[in-house]
């Protein structure tokens, strides 16, 4: 029979009703769901808002992600990461906590980005990572560790597999960021344990070279946290909270994860791979001092008896050594055996002059100058590439991020390294 409506009637009438039923959604999503509550919870985790659940989550597994890969127990990183979630801030009052598990990514975070750009996909990324780890270039678990979260329908409408892939780059890439700025840190630590030794001379190009890598990681994780996400997050969770559909809600989720993603260089290949290879030169930078300063550390009260050669002890060993010990700190000291800050001066005198000879051999000189020739090669190609990046496609995030690493126009200026 013939239509009792019009065809415009159907339109409107479908209009109507699918209106109704996302203003329902949309209130269950916000309302019963807490929609966002769980994206506040997720950002815990992801974007690591609080750095104590870093903090704490390194302290326990860092060992365990130093390892190779495949040598790494994935169970003893799962219960860490629990214990940590417990032990932090936020994670111990989430409702959600248990939805945040640990996983480890069969590639890097580079072969990652490039698989999503490439036609056949993360098939070619895992090939790929095959192929480099048969040639020895095996991933460390500390590069492809990862966290996900598990999201129940209606939320998967908004935090789709997708949305967990783009938060997944997002964190690998702040995680491996504040790994390095957390082994600069140590560096220092290590460098501040040498200070009452008179080595500061012989080691001042390392510790120079340690502050300058220390101050642009601090500028990039600041850059990261405080300069992108922060200001995009509270972007979204405005309009989320005044949207009047769930059309507008997607959109506003999607375009927080694009606008970070572009922010922090991610969706930059030629940016991105020059930040790598920086970040990874500090990373061995550090592991190769705090290696040094752990071997060359002098204990408070204690004392080594690999410090009788320096002492012209010759070959004592044992209770000889402490014996001749005193005998040689009696004759510099002059007064006795009770004169402990005496024995502790001339203990840190053999020390220094010790540590003095290794910082003034010729491999080590020459591996500091090539660690810092690295370092501002990589340096100096990072910021060109950048600052025109910064003027030729009039990217504000990109010369913001340029007046942060080059407040002093230290690598623009005409005295520029």
């Amino acid at each position: 029979g013939e239509s009792l409506l019009p065809e415009a009637g159907y339109a409107e009438l479908v209009g109507r009703a699918f209106d109704f039923a996302s203003e329902a959604l949309l209130e269950h999503v916000l309302g019963e769901r807490r929609l966002l509550a769980r994206l506040a919870s997720m950002k815990h985790y992801f974007l690591m808002d609080q750095a104590d659940l870093y903090v704490n989550f390194m302290d326990l597994a860092e060992e365990e992600l130093r390892k190779e890969m495949r040598l790494v127990s994935k169970a003893r990183v799962e219960a860490l990461l629990q214990v940590a979630v417990q032990a932090s801030v936020s994670g111990g009052s989430d409702p959600f906590r248990d939805d945040v598990s640990c996983a480890f990514a069969p590639y890097s975070m580079i072969q990652h980005l490039d698989a999503i750009h490439a036609k056949d996909g993360l098939a070619h990324a895992a090939n790929h990572a095959a192929t480099s780890n048969q040639m020895g270039a095996a991933l460390k678990g500390i590069e492809v560790f990862m966290v996900d979260y598990k999201v129940t329908w209606p939320l998967s409408l908004v935090v789709s597999k997708r949305s967990i892939t783009k938060y997944q780059l997002i964190f690998r890439h702040l995680f491996f960021a504040r790994h390095v700025e957390r082994c600069l840190k140590a560096t220092w630590q290590g460098q501040q344990a040498l200070k009452e030794l008179d080595v500061r001379a012989a080691g001042g190009r390392s510790y120079c070279l340690r502050h300058r890598m220390l101050g642009f990681m601090q500028s990039i994780v600041y850059y990261f946290t405080y300069e992108v996400i922060e200001p995009r997050w509270h972007e979204m969770e405005t309009r989320v909270a005044s949207s009047r559909t769930m059309d507008e809600v997607l959109s506003a989720h999607a375009e927080l994860q694009d606008a970070i993603l572009k922010e922090c260089l991610l969706t930059n290949q030629e940016l991105l791979k020059i930040l790598t290879k920086i970040m990874t030169i500090c990373l061995l930078f550090s592991e190769q001092m705090n290696r040094f300063f752990e071997a060359n550390r002098l204990a408070p009260d204690d004392y080594s008896p690999s410090l009788a050669p320096d002492l012209g002890l010759g070959g004592a060993s044992g209770g000889d050594v402490y014996g001749a010990l005193g005998d040689h700190l009696e004759s510099v000291v002059g007064t006795g055996r009770g004169d402990s800050t005496a024995i502790r001066r001339a203990r840190v005198e053999a020390r220094s002059e010790s540590i003095k000879a290794e910082l003034e051999q010729e491999s080590y000189v020459r591996m500091i100058m090539s660690y810092e020739k690295n370092f501002d090669q990589l340096l100096l190609d990072f910021m060109g590439r950048l600052g025109r990046n910064a003027r030729f496609q009039a990217n504000n995030h990109l010369s913001n991020l340029v007046m942060r690493l080059d407040y002093n126009s230290f690598f623009s200026g005409p005295a520029a390294i």
